[in-house]
């Protein structure tokens, strides 16, 4: 592996640690603490969407680097990448493209619930916001695990 690999390497798993365990925390560990110790529904879900609103900036620049370092690693193997590279590049476009969905579909809509103070409106507009986020996650975790037991397969 050439240094230029290496570094792009290094640059496209740090992008892939913030995109899938910001998921993983925000799910498993934000909501819930949030569900936990902020009893009103305004409060939760005014934290909830400033939250997202910072992830999500997070995750266009981490999209952005993974595009670059991965088509530049496909680049630099000359055609020849393993079916991995292929499986993880398709798994890739697929939860850039949900991503997208919920970044500029459906968190609009809870931006502009919790703007309007229509609470109701906002809990539907979070609720149809999760099970996506879950599912982009799973993703995550398959495109790592089919980096990393892929060769052995």
């Amino acid at each position: 592996m050439t240094l230029i690999h290496a570094v792009l390497l290094g640059l496209h798993l740090l992008a892939v640690a913030l995109w899938v365990g910001g998921m993983a925390t925000v799910l498993l560990a934000v909501r819930p603490a949030a569900l936990q110790v902020l009893e009103a529904p305004p409060l939760r879900l005014q934290m909830l969407t400033a939250t997202l609103a910072r992830f999500f900036n997070l995750v266009q620049i981490a999209i952005t680097v993974l595009l670059a370092t991965g088509l530049l690693m496909l680049t630099l193997l000359g055609g020849r990448a393993h079916w991995t590279a292929h499986a993880m590049l398709g798994l890739g476009l697929l939860m850039m493209g949900l991503f997208a969905h919920i970044r500029w579909a459906l968190f609009p809509r809870l931006q502009r619930a919790v703007a309007e103070q229509a609470w109701p409106a906002a809990g539907a507009a979070m609720n149809a916001i999760r099970p996506w986020v879950g599912f982009n996650l799973g993703l995550g975790c398959a495109v790592v695990l089919i980096a990393v037991l892929g060769r052995a397969l």
